[in-house]
């Protein structure tokens, strides 16, 4: 089981975006834990700690997956803290979870929410244990959404992957000409970043 600094990071920040109460959180943090001991046993060392160009990609796969679903993005960064590299996307509006939300929008964030995870695994083949925190997110949406629309959790879970894998591959050339400038870049931001976003590219 790596430590749990190793799943600490910008994941944190949206499980208090989405309106989450504070037991629930508790809970998923703890699955959590769990999850990224799954992930270093399937990936091995390398996803213990997160590097430059995994936080790079992860951050390109949730920009692009907030464009797909036609919310600007701010702003994009990568930063280092404790040995490893992480980042954040400023993107969208609060989130909330629950019967209220529709079941489209449910899988929208969800498939945002999972971008970074598919992005490090399709384009690197390694993602860090960072991404635990994520995956949980992702499945509270994917349960919340079930509930509410009184679907199989199984299937929504199914329809999430594709969603998200459709995602990264129809926008793939946008998510790798943000990562090759996150890689020397630690933040990029306004016309810039939207211009690399863009079908057409910088």
């Amino acid at each position: 089981m790596p430590p749990r600094e190793s799943i600490k990071g910008a994941p944190l920040d949206t499980l208090r975006r989405i309106g989450m109460d504070d037991k629930t959180r508790e809970l998923m943090e703890r699955r959590a834990l769990f999850r990224a001991g799954d992930i270093a046993r399937t990936f091995g060392e390398r996803a213990l700690f997160g590097t430059r160009r995994q936080a790079a990609m992860h951050e390109a796969g949730h920009a692009v997956a907030y464009v797909e679903i036609g919310e600007s993005v701010r702003s994009v960064r990568i930063f280092r803290r404790n040995g490893e590299w992480a980042g954040f996307t400023n993107a969208g509006e609060h989130w909330e979870i629950g019967p209220h939300v529709s079941l489209d929008a449910h899988l929208q964030r969800a498939m945002v929410t999972l971008a970074g995870l598919m992005a490090e695994i399709t384009e690197i083949g390694v993602p860090s244990v960072a991404c635990a925190e994520e995956i949980e997110i992702a499945l509270a949406m994917v349960e919340s959404a079930a509930v509410s629309s009184k679907a199989d959790t199984t299937e929504l879970g199914a329809q999430l992957l594709l969603m998200t894998l459709e995602t990264i591959k129809k926008r793939r050339p946008a998510m790798r000409r943000l990562a090759a400038v996150l890689q020397t870049e630690r933040r990029v931001t306004g016309d810039r970043l939207n211009a690399l976003l863009s079908e057409g590219g910088a």
